[in-house]
């Protein structure tokens, strides 16, 4: 029997909730960064492939993880931190962790014409980045509850996922070190978005097993910490800019110092009970990682092609 039309819609729109579509910048971003690096150079039909792949994995893993965070009572009903389709009852854990290997399945599947290219090298990084996706929650005690989400997201979001797409576009797998360091900016402030996020439910994640860099620093480390990984970022760039390893015009990123401040005063003002304080941070921090992401993406690559014209 075939389902009527509005159950069709409600279901899919119950997915596109589950997976968490507006962290998918998180994905995006250093997937472009990393073609712009690159220099528009190599095979750039591939790219779409790679994005395909990479939003496909990231929205696995949000499934997954918001699985084992019921499984583990860190998300319950009340709490801020999942999609709530889980805690809502719209859908069982069960369904949504099979819907996350249902999406690794995907990204593999999309993934393939990329393997047969670039070969064992990028299937390596292709597990790699699987096993990463799936123990942040997964497994017997996933990174994120050991105060390690942090690291591994900065890494995995950071230089694997900007040197991934370098070296699947380019053929070129040896820059690893130069890749990585380029790399820093946008790490730290994917970072800074989970930070955030952890920060606004340090105190609800009290009790419940979950080790956060924000619980470990406390309220005025916390602060700290993100205005570090924010200033960080925009330091970074006229280093790599005087340096030669980024064009000058990469410096327009800098421009998101604005919004920053604007953020880290409203830190410095946040006061008990900080779920409510904090409401809004998160996505702020998002928005300076797409604009940053986007102008220095962008400007490498103008530089790129105007470096062409004769």
């Amino acid at each position: 029997m075939v389902k009527p039309r509005h159950d069709i819609f409600s279901w899919a729109s119950t997915w596109w909730k589950a997976v968490r579509p507006f962290s998918f910048t998180a994905s995006l971003i250093p997937v472009l960064y990393g073609a712009a690096l690159a220099g528009l150079a190599g095979q750039l039909k591939l790219l779409p492939l790679i994005l395909l792949a990479n939003v496909a994995l990231h929205a696995g893993a949000n499934l997954i993880s918001d699985a084992y965070d019921y499984w583990n009572e860190v998300d319950l009903p009340g709490t801020s931190g999942s999609s709530g389709v889980i805690t809502s009852g719209v859908l069982s854990p069960s369904q949504v962790y099979r819907g996350g290997w249902i999406l690794f399945l995907v990204s593999f599947l999309v993934a393939i014409p990329l393997l047969l290219i670039r070969g064992l090298p990028l299937f390596i990084l292709g597990i790699i980045g699987i096993a990463g996706s799936y123990f942040y929650c997964g497994g017997p005690k996933g990174y994120k509850y050991l105060g390690l989400g942090d690291f591994f997201i900065g890494l995995f979001m950071g230089p694997f996922m900007v040197y991934g797409s370098y070296a699947t576009l380019t053929g070129d797998f040896g820059p690893i070190g130069k890749i990585a360091l380029l790399s820093l900016p946008i790490s730290f402030l994917v970072v800074n978005i989970l930070h955030l996020n952890n920060f606004r439910d340090m105190d609800t994640d009290q009790g419940t097993g979950v080790t956060t860099v924000a619980g470990l620093l406390g309220q005025r480390g916390s602060v700290l910490y993100s205005a570090s990984l924010m200033v960080g970022a925009v330091i970074l760039v006229p280093i790599f800019s005087f340096l030669g390893f980024l064009p000058i015009s990469s410096m327009i990123a800098c421009a998101v110092i604005f919004p920053m401040i604007g953020l880290i005063k409203k830190l410095m003002t946040v006061t008990a009970p900080l779920a409510f304080a904090l409401q809004g941070t998160d996505k702020a921090a998002a928005k300076i990682h797409v604009l940053f992401g986007i102008l220095i993406s962008s400007s490498a690559a103008i530089f790129t092609v105007l470096k062409k014209v004769p």
